[in-house]
């Protein structure tokens, strides 16, 4: 007797994952954020009642402030990366908006032929694409990001690059870059593809995804 999962039993399990998902990012925006918040509100509140004479607890809590607005920031881009994915929407476009949310000015370009592409394989280039950008906002000091996409009936090619301050790509750091890096990858083995970075100090950062076009996902459309 077969147990391989029935077609409607898939879809329940689909439908629990994204409502597990909506949970998840409720909890974080009702808990984490609002912490994080009244940390800002306090730090901000404590600032005002000192004195000239204490700067070097002023300066302190400016540290405190600062780093409450980057987690509220990092925590919100998080919430939004969370939210299921439209697969009636194009991933391009929430890409680009995605970049826009996170301050970024996003370039775009698209090159092939129409074929498509299974939801769960959106989803993981689309993860991909808000990685590579998460690090040009946060590494490369630039506000300026360009994508390139390219797809064909056997294989697709996203290309992130920006012309920041990029890195030393082969010297290795355990930092959040290197596990951005770390984590694209590790996505693109999910496709049966591969990421490779282009990166050196002064000449900006290239993110380059190259996977194939699963079989099956071809459209019939002429």
């Amino acid at each position: 007797m077969s147990t391989e999962p029935t077609v409607s039993e898939v879809e329940r399990l689909k439908m629990l994952l994204i409502e597990e998902r909506k949970r998840l990012a409720r909890d974080l925006h009702d808990s984490v954020n609002q912490k994080l918040f009244s940390l800002l509100l306090i730090a901000r509140g404590l600032n005002n009642q000192l004195s000239d004479q204490d700067d070097a607890i002023r300066n302190g809590i400016r540290e405190i402030e600062m780093l409450a607005q980057e987690a509220l920031a990092d925590l919100s881009n998080l919430i939004w990366q969370r939210q299921p994915i439209d697969p009636e929407q194009d991933f391009l476009e929430m890409l680009v908006a995605y970049g826009e949310k996170i301050g970024l000015h996003v370039f775009v370009e698209c090159d092939g032929e129409e074929v498509d592409l299974s939801a769960s394989d959106i989803e993981i280039i689309l993860r991909i694409g808000q990685e590579a950008l998460n690090n040009v906002k946060k590494h490369a000091k630039t506000d300026e990001a360009a994508i390139r996409f390219e797809i064909h009936p056997h294989q697709l090619k996203l290309v992130i690059a920006d012309q920041g301050c990029g890195f030393e790509a082969d010297v290795p750091k355990q930092t959040d870059h290197s596990f951005g890096i770390t984590n694209m990858k590790v996505r693109a083995t999910q496709l049966g593809g591969e990421v490779s970075i282009c990166s050196s100090l002064g000449s900006g950062t290239v993110v380059t995804l190259i996977a194939p076009v699963r079989e099956g996902e071809q459209s019939n459309e002429n």
